[in-house]
């Protein structure tokens, strides 16, 4: 899973708050001794207040976060990052797993007797006792829990370990001899988001819809996705 496009996007973002400091802060130096306290207090509040995108960086965040990689090869590839934009979510450890995995980029499928036969014993095997691996209706996708986990913790900064896993369901199962979830969605769905606008405070970057907001958090030289929330 690559992000290459979403940091260059949210680090464009910050260049505001570097430049506009840096400009403050020759815009003081050329000025009198006398004047130069209240350059502070005026540059000191400045700095304090969020800045906001420009039009170039809301195009960026859109291309970083639209449904297809807009640096991939083929065209048709969609964005592993919008399975962050399936549901909405207070905070990364909010995350409900099915929606999370419902469209998780996984090309394994169940084609093992055993491990088919360890799903239909579930209680919450949704396709009854007759059914056969050549008679599935849908196809049976295997998510292992190691990529769930990488996946957390490259674009949220969590591990699979801080959210809590459900009782198996018709939605989705969890196999402890084989540490994978499986789920059975017939149909190709993405997340999506349009940026309209945005702003940067400090390590938060956020990022607005006419119905959202999207927030990021910097930690070390990475940005995460931390938030997204319907607007109120």
């Amino acid at each position: 899973m690559k992000r290459t496009v979403l940091l260059a996007a949210l680090a464009a973002a910050l260049l505001l708050s570097s430049c506009g400091t840096a400009a403050a802060a020759q815009s003081s130096a050329a000025q009198p001794a006398s004047s130069q306290s209240a350059a502070a207090s005026q540059s000191s509040a400045e700095s304090a207040a969020p800045a906001a995108l420009t039009a170039e960086q809301i195009k960026k965040a859109n291309d970083a976060l639209g449904p297809t990689l807009a640096t991939s090869s083929d065209p048709s590839a969609l964005n592993p990052a919008g399975i962050f934009l399936m549901q909405y979510y207070d905070s990364p450890k909010d995350l409900k797993l099915p929606e999370l995995l419902a469209y998780f980029p996984s090309e394994q499928t169940v084609t093992d007797a055993d491990e088919f036969k360890a799903l239909k014993a579930e209680a919450s095997w949704p396709f009854g006792a007759d059914s056969t691996l050549s008679s599935m209706p849908v196809p049976i996708h295997k998510i292992p829990a190691a990529d769930v986990d990488a996946a957390l913790k490259k674009y949220m900064n969590i591990s699979l370990s801080d959210l809590t896993i459900p009782a198996n369901s018709a939605d989705l199962i969890y196999l402890k001899q084989y540490d994978a979830f499986y789920n059975f969605t017939s149909d190709a769905n993405f997340g999506q988001f349009t940026c309209t606008g945005g702003e940067v405070e400090g390590d938060t970057v956020r990022l607005f819809s006419n119905d959202s907001t999207l927030c990021f958090h910097k930690s070390g030289d990475n940005y995460y996705f931390y938030s997204y929330q319907a607007a109120k």
